[in-house]
């Protein structure tokens, strides 16, 4: 079961599972965690894309350093980076959210 005794999902087991699992390619792969298991699973996301015609779009992340890191990870993978979008977060106005999206 990929739930904790409380009735939660374990986001370990969850991503555990995904990866383990061979669900095939799709058009469009969305992945909305933060920067570190969009890192972590660079590999495995940029298997699931279609390599004619897919989009991968990425985002909890932020605006600028982490946005750059990002690339650099997907595009070792061998992904194309086709443009960036922000947004203030509607918490704290301060800090902006980015959503990256990339294709292969």
């Amino acid at each position: 079961s990929l739930c904790t005794e409380s009735g939660a999902v374990d986001p370990d087991d969850a991503a555990s599972a995904l990866i383990d699992s061979d669900v095939g390619q799709f058009d469009i792969v969305v992945a909305n965690v933060l920067l570190p298991p969009l890192l972590s699973l660079a590999p495995y996301l940029r298997s699931r894309v279609k390599r004619d015609g897919g989009v991968l779009i990425l985002s909890g992340i932020l605006a600028g350093d982490q946005v750059s890191q990002l690339r650099d990870a997907y595009e070792a993978q061998g992904l194309v980076f086709v443009e960036e979008h922000t947004q203030a977060s509607e918490c704290t106005g301060s800090s902006m959210w980015a959503c990256v999206v990339m294709r292969p």
